[in-house]
């Protein structure tokens, strides 16, 4: 029993390793695809697209991810941590 679970421990970092190449490659990602780019549950990630937080296709019943905006968004969540915590951007007023 031990032996098998060294075996799938040995296995994931090459699963790992193999999927990310594949993200290289890809232009869409499905939904697991995409929460694992970016580091996130399925869950999250699933409430951040319905919310419209994150940009997805619907095609019938399959959701997916361009690329493109997987990084705009995390770049943007970048700049916003950034600010400080609960701060939003200020907007310029016209004097």
């Amino acid at each position: 029993m031990g032996t098998k679970s060294k075996k799938r421990a040995g296995l994931a970092p090459l699963r790992l390793k193999k999927l990310r190449q594949d993200y290289e490659r890809h232009q869409y990602f499905t939904m697991v695809e995409a929460a694992d780019f970016m580091g996130i549950s399925v869950w999250v990630l699933r409430d951040m697209a319905r919310s419209g937080r994150i940009p997805r296709i619907k095609i019938g019943a399959r959701v997916l991810f361009d690329r493109s905006d997987l990084d705009r968004f995390m770049i943007s969540q970048k700049q916003m941590q950034n600010l400080g915590p609960y701060r939003q951007p200020q907007e310029k007023r016209a004097p």
